[in-house]
């Protein structure tokens, strides 16, 4: 788990996990499947890694 603060004061948010540095074709990951999102504040959310093999380095996009 990894916490973010985003600094963007919604928790209406839309948030994309991705393979990092960005492999052809782009891997995406899925919320639910590969990771969880938990929101603990308008500013913070936690990322959960689901898999059990790891993500490796992921690039997070958030948008609020």
């Amino acid at each position: 788990s990894v916490p973010f603060n985003h600094g963007l004061s919604a928790t209406a948010i839309s948030i994309t996990v991705a393979a990092n540095p960005l492999p052809f074709p782009l891997t995406v990951f899925t919320q639910g499947i590969d990771y969880s999102v938990r929101i603990d504040s308008a500013n913070d959310i936690t990322i959960t890694d689901l898999t059990g093999a790891g993500l490796g380095n992921v690039q997070v996009t958030v948008i609020g």
